[in-house]
């Protein structure tokens, strides 16, 4: 028995092995893929690098120089390559400080949903029962709120902020990792090297994250990929209504909320942050549609 579980978890090991070449044989062959996550390392560099790729104080404003317009449309000297906005801020140097947020943001918020929605999609499908049943009942109670009107309810109870903002996002986030990962662990562990691992007196915590969740972990990278595209809209979303970072803050979402005054007269306050928003959540979609069909194994035929 002992080696017949071997014997399987080696085979298990091989397939992961052979997955994970094809992933970068096929990654190579995709310029997509490639020109999106090119994109995606420029926005963490420029995220990293803010204070030296900024050319103003995003927050300093200068009313003498208010909706003057970006580089090629200015008559005066062109010290203002976005523009400014209506309080004369630096629209570039706020861009370059919102990446900042936009990423923490995105990425926070998977690790935590992801976190969370994989431990509970893992206890829900291994043990079933009534642990099934209670967090299979909590997923459905939260699902029957409309999501928008929930993030809106609960941030407008304990306040904005970008905590706040991430905690809320991060835990109302949980169930679709929860039920995705269940569906695979009710298949999965009615294997024979789950069984095996049993028969041998191993423990729960041991099948679980040794046995069972490298089994599910591809699932749960595209999830992950396209959850940061829909956080980084939830955060702009409720930056633009004034309940996402404090005004304070530059994001992507809050010049987009203040321009929208303005958008006859500063059309740059409107056209450049919702460019950046639209080319980041296509880029981390794209790589999310590319990372589906090549590691989720129900795209694949072997």
């Amino acid at each position: 028995m002992r080696m017949n579980m071997k014997s399987n978890h080696q085979a298990v090991q091989s397939k992961n092995i052979r997955m994970w070449s094809r992933v970068v044989y096929d990654f190579k062959r995709s310029p997509q893929a490639i020109i999106s996550l090119a994109f995606l390392i420029f926005l963490v560099l420029v995220a990293v690098f803010a204070p030296l790729i900024a050319t103003n104080d995003p927050i300093n404003t200068n009313l003498s120089l208010r909706l003057r317009p970006p580089f090629g449309f200015d008559k005066y000297e062109p010290s203002f390559f976005f523009g400014t906005d209506a309080l004369g801020r630096d629209v570039f140097s706020r861009m370059v400080f919102g990446t900042r947020v936009s990423l923490l943001v995105g990425f926070s918020v998977v690790l935590i949903s992801g976190t969370l929605g994989t431990v509970l999609g893992l206890l829900a499908g291994y043990f079933g029962g009534k642990t099934d049943d209670i967090i299979m009942r909590l997923a459905d109670i939260q699902l029957a709120f409309p999501f928008m009107l929930l993030m809106l309810a609960v941030l407008a109870v304990i306040g904005a902020g970008l905590w706040n903002l991430i905690m809320v996002l991060g835990i109302t986030n949980w169930v679709s990792y929860a039920r995705v990962v269940r569906g695979q662990v009710l298949s999965i562990r009615e294997k024979e090297f789950v069984d095996a691992a049993r028969e041998i007196g191993a423990p729960h915590k041991h099948i679980i994250f040794k046995h069972i969740l490298p089994n599910v972990l591809s699932s749960i990278i595209v999830i992950a990929s396209f959850s940061v595209a829909s956080a980084i809209i939830s955060e702009a979303t409720l930056s633009f209504l004034g309940l996402g970072v404090p005004a304070s803050v530059p994001t992507w979402g809050t010049i987009l909320s203040e321009g929208r005054s303005y958008i006859t007269r500063g059309w740059w306050l409107m056209i450049l942050p919702g460019s950046a928003i639209a080319l980041t959540v296509l880029s981390i979609n794209i790589l999310g549609d590319w990372l589906r069909d090549i590691i989720d194994p129900r795209m694949q035929i072997d």
